[in-house]
């Protein structure tokens, strides 16, 4: 072993690529590697063990492993991991199930394995996706169960440290956060997934304006950045998001929510599914009498459409995906379906309203939805103070009475489980979305969303667009109480209000 004429210590190892493979849950190879020296890849600390899950659309040659690596890596002073899948994948929702898939993996191996845990590929840490900037309230955000990947979409990481080469070579990646549970294990949305803790945090704000409690969690956001020669930046902001824990010896550790059950995707057979949509009738729905609709069978046996008028136009009409049929093909069920949303829906709406929802039986997965069929122009029928009309459908986030300021190419409902009334199992579909105005401007955006709605009486307001009926303007249907908001942040009364008024002096 060399030694340095000064002190006589080993030479530190050179800086070079290393790496190591395992095998994920399909047993596909998994390249977890970095530029390092060996001590900062064997036995990594803090800022070294943070890793970047990878995804790419056409396989990765082992000799731009490297290139990767200087395309995404913030500083050599970081070394942070990537981990690379060399299972290719078409778009950003097969990266969130595939990697859903791998997190409850790796946890079953921790859990149920006596073997050493550095047999194993490491667990996945959870990220914060909106991690509080303001500081009006020390630490006040929640322990979020989120993961974060990137979906390479072009050969632009072989430029590797070459900024400017980078847009010459072809798109950036996209940037996916997403909810790691699977969908069918989400029993109800918690609160603190419906508000936005930059506004909580800042009490004096929160106490003069109110903080809105949104109608629908993010399940799925997929960014979108343009100027690639700032990657390193956008790496950065992704990693300050992880989230850490404190351990038994007062130190901080990444998080793993390694604690949590590991969780399974559910499946129902076809009585499973008739079962749970008997149970779901009620009252309420008893209201909407079954000879009010009107279903008809779609060209070629692709589904069906329920109306409860004979017009032409509709003040609604969308197009919903049943999931939860994916290997059921009965058309039985898929018209049980569609009378049971649709009466649902008419029972929380003026008794007017007229629609049309065109349901089809969807994939497993999210990506089975596209490409989009374009059969009919989904929204809400709005006419504008000129007298024209068009289709608003609910793309932006905020129950406001304001027009959506984005434009969304392919919009959908999609339900997730035969409990959608009683589960929050229906979700908002967005993919291909872009500004209303001049979208080159912009550094960064959100090009695709799926939104998890709060309930039936969410989802029936927000397809009907009654925000904008009821002339709201930017003033929301909730918002969040002084005691949710204390909640919320675990705070006091008296906290709360030293933190609004500052400190009392008697």
């Amino acid at each position: 072993m060399a030694r340095t004429a000064q002190n006589g210590r080993p030479n530190p190892s050179p800086y070079q690529w290393r790496q190591r493979e395992y095998s994920d849950h399909q047993g596909n190879p998994v390249i977890r590697g970095k530029v390092s020296r060996a001590q900062s890849f064997d036995a990594p600390e803090g800022k070294e063990k943070y890793t970047i899950q990878i995804y790419s659309k056409t396989p990765i040659q082992p000799a731009d492993f490297e290139s990767l690596y200087e395309y995404l890596s913030p500083s050599s002073d970081d070394c942070i991991f990537i981990e690379l899948y060399t299972s290719t994948q078409n778009d950003a929702f097969a990266c969130v199930e595939y990697q859903r898939r791998e997190i409850a993996h790796r946890k079953r191996l921790y859990a149920y394995s006596e073997q050493p845990s550095n047999f194993f590929p490491p667990l996945i840490p959870t990220f914060n996706p909106n991690a509080s900037s303001s500081g009006h309230v020390d630490d006040p955000e929640p322990n979020y169960d989120t993961g974060t990947c990137l979906l390479l979409t072009s050969d632009s990481y072989r430029a590797g440290g070459d900024r400017e080469k980078r847009n010459q070579l072809g798109t950036g990646p996209l940037f996916i956060h997403f909810t790691r549970r699977f969908p069918s294990q989400v029993q109800e949305i918690d609160l603190v997934d419906r508000v936005d803790f930059d506004e909580l945090d800042d009490l004096p704000s929160f106490a003069e304006y109110g903080t809105e409690v949104l109608p629908e969690a993010i399940d799925i956001d997929v960014k979108f950045y343009k100027d690639q020669r700032e990657m390193y930046q956008y790496i950065q902001a992704t990693l300050s998001r992880l989230q850490t824990q404190r351990t038994g010896d007062d130190e901080w550790e990444l998080d793993y929510r390694i604690d949590d059950p590991v969780s399974e995707q559910t499946t129902w057979d076809s009585q499973q599914v008739k079962r749970i949509l008997d149970e779901q009738r009620s009252e309420a729905l008893r209201s909407v009498s079954a000879d009010t609709l009107s279903v008809t069978q779609s060209p070629k046996d692709i589904g069906i459409t329920v109306k409860n008028h004979s017009s032409e136009e509709s003040d609604l009409q969308y197009m919903i995906f049943v999931q939860f049929l994916a290997e059921i093909p009965d058309p039985e069920l898929l018209e049980i379906t569609g009378r049971l949303f649709t009466a649902h829906i008419l029972s929380m709406l003026d008794s007017e309203k007229t629609v049309r929802f065109d349901f089809r039986t969807s994939g497993a997965s999210l990506s089975s939805i596209l490409p989009f069929p374009k059969n009919i122009t989904v929204g809400a029928l709005y006419s504008s103070e000129t007298g024209t009309k068009r289709r608003i459908a609910p793309l932006e986030p905020h129950d406001v009475g304001e027009l959506p300021s984005v434009i969304c190419e392919e919009f959908a409902v999609v339900l997730d489980r035969p409990a959608f009334i009683t589960e929050p199992g229906v979700l908002f579909f967005m993919n291909n979305i872009r500004p209303g105005h001049d979208h080159n401007s912009h550094r960064h955006r959100t090009i695709a969303q799926v939104r998890r709605s709060a309930g039936m009486p969410e989802v029936a307001r927000r397809l009907a667009m009654l925000a904008l009926e009821e002339n709201r303007g930017l003033n929301p249907k909730r918002k969040v109480t002084k005691e949710e908001c204390m909640s919320l942040l675990g705070l006091t009364l008296e906290q709360y209000q030293s933190a609004l008024f500052g400190p009392s002096r008697w």
